[in-house]
């Protein structure tokens, strides 16, 4: 199983007004920096640690093998755009979408096959089975107070400890009081 972005967000879910709004900032000269690292690194975190995708983005999920429920990663689901799979003759087959559910709505969303009717065999290979979908609550003002507080103290902490390791390995290695306790209501453990 395997999860690859094939578009990422087209915004960030903080704009660099807010950031200065929340940094006290009244001058330009670290727009570049609040913009192009700490916000998209505030964001990646959140993402990364509940597991869910916060601004709209096209996700593809890579399977061995369909099974009964297929959950998909990095909720809110939006919509499937297709299921693709490689059949026994090694030719690529999208599925038709009257064979299966999707339930955006669960939270991992989860798409099941349609009443009467059985998944198709895909070639016994790596990645068979290939789910191109949207997700993403939206747009900033749709992504949950909790979540946008949360990014707004690690831009803060990143912001005022420039100097420190807090970044290695693409992790923050510290983080600011409450931002645990802001993302984890959000955090989904299926997928840890």
């Amino acid at each position: 199983m395997a999860l690859q972005i094939i578009s990422p967000p087209a915004i960030e879910p903080i704009s660099l007004q807010e950031a200065k709004d929340h940094l006290r900032l009244d001058f330009n000269d670290d727009d570049s920096l609040i913009e192009s690292l700490l916000i998209p690194a505030a964001r990646q975190f959140a993402e990364d640690y509940t597991h869910r995708a916060l601004i709209t983005q096209t996700l593809e999920y890579s399977l061995d093998d369909f099974t009964k429920t297929i959950k998909l990663p990095k909720p809110p689901l939006k919509y499937v755009i297709s299921i693709n799979y490689q059949d026994l003759t090694q030719t690529i087959v999208t599925l038709d979408p009257t064979q299966y559910q999707a339930y955006p709505e669960d939270t991992p969303a989860i798409i099941c096959q349609s009443y009467g009717t059985i998944w198709p065999v895909a070639l016994p290979v790596k990645n068979a089975i290939k789910i191109r979908y949207i997700a993403g609550y939206g747009n900033p003002q749709d992504i949950p107070a909790t979540l946008r507080a949360a990014m707004l103290l690690i831009i803060g902490h990143l912001y005022e400890n420039r100097e420190e390791n807090t970044i290695a390995s693409g992790t923050i290695q510290t983080l600011p009081m409450g931002v645990k306790s802001l993302l984890n209501p959000h955090r989904l453990v299926s997928f840890s």
